[in-house]
């Protein structure tokens, strides 16, 4: 009967260890589930055309840190472009920005734009006032149609070189929603 006893305990332990591992994995399996769940907390998939992250008040934090005066401006209608229309003045310069709902739009659109004759955007030839320049970033597409060299440098320097540069221009009329 000694013998019997042993091997009882000897197989109570094994038997002990894989019940926990059971228990444990049912544990870690609830928390993946739990945690996984959408939540009232989580923010919405379509973000707010001028605050997020990735919209406006960024690239106006990133021109500020460059040493410009830049804020947001009055809206304007898109066209030929799709996304919201909105004026960023920097200094007294306005410049356009296209805001889109995602990266994935911005691209869509951008792709629209020829990089070499940004007259040209889709099927539409546009009479831009002044030279169009065209920045990308995030879900943002910047346009600079002006002269001004300070401007030009610093979207330069905070967004890089642009991606549509058009030689030349149209006549160059100055926004005044700016000044």
């Amino acid at each position: 009967m000694d013998v019997s006893r042993k091997m009882r305990s000897r197989l109570a332990l094994p038997r002990q260890i894989a019940r926990w591992g059971q228990l444990l994995c049912a544990l870690v399996l609830c928390a993946v589930v739990i945690g996984c769940r959408p939540g009232a907390d989580e923010p919405s998939h379509q973000p707010s055309p001028t605050s997020s992250p990735d919209g406006p008040e960024t690239l106006i934090a990133d021109l500020l840190a460059a040493g410009a005066t830049a804020r947001l401006g009055a809206t304007f209608t898109a066209d030929p472009l799709p996304g919201k229309g909105v004026v960023l003045c920097v200094g007294k310069e306005a410049v356009q920005l296209y805001v889109f709902p995602s990266i994935r739009d911005r691209i869509d659109a951008a792709s629209r734009i020829d990089p070499k004759d940004p007259w040209n955007v889709g099927t539409a030839i546009v009479e831009w006032i002044g030279r169009p320049r065209f920045w990308q970033r995030d879900r943002l597409l910047v346009l600079y149609l002006g002269e001004d060299a300070t401007t030009d440098n610093v979207l330069r320097t905070v967004l890089g070189p642009p991606f549509a540069s058009g030689e030349g221009g149209g006549s160059s009329l100055r926004d005044a929603s700016c000044s």
